[in-house]
């Protein structure tokens, strides 16, 4: 077994060949660690933003004066940095871990809670009938 890395292959296994062929089959367990990838990408809420005060911001703009003698490919990365200034200050982010539980757990969690109350009901009632004697 050829690697470019030391130590990358352990415990070779030869096993038995398949069907009637006199090459041996070889099972060994390869050692690889792979880098945690966290996502600090900010997601926005889309469906909640303020798209009229953003229409009324980008119409306040004189575009014709601002892009004056400009190449369109810089016109672009202007406009595109203008939205997306504007995207953060008038469009919420999501909030990383507020995810909505199932319907399934949450009915399951209602009646948790209900039982729950049942309980802390019987247990008040018995206390109070005990004290009340």
């Amino acid at each position: 077994m050829f690697t470019e890395e030391e130590n990358l292959i352990e415990l070779i296994n030869y096993e038995a060949p398949l069907g009637k062929s006199d090459h041996v089959v070889l099972r060994w367990k390869l050692l690889l660690a792979t880098p945690t990838i966290s996502n600090s990408q900010v997601k926005f809420n889309f469906h909640k933003g303020e798209y009229e005060s953003m229409r009324n911001s980008l119409r306040l703009i004189d575009w014709k004066e601002r892009w004056k003698g400009k190449a369109v490919d810089k016109m672009w990365s202007d406009f595109t940095k203008i939205l997306y200034e504007l995207v953060k200050m008038r469009i919420l982010v999501n909030r990383e871990g507020k995810k909505r539980l199932s319907k399934q757990i949450r009915r399951k969690l209602a009646k948790e809670v209900a039982r729950g109350r049942s309980i802390v009901g019987v247990c008040q009632a018995k206390t109070l009938t005990n004290t009340s004697s």
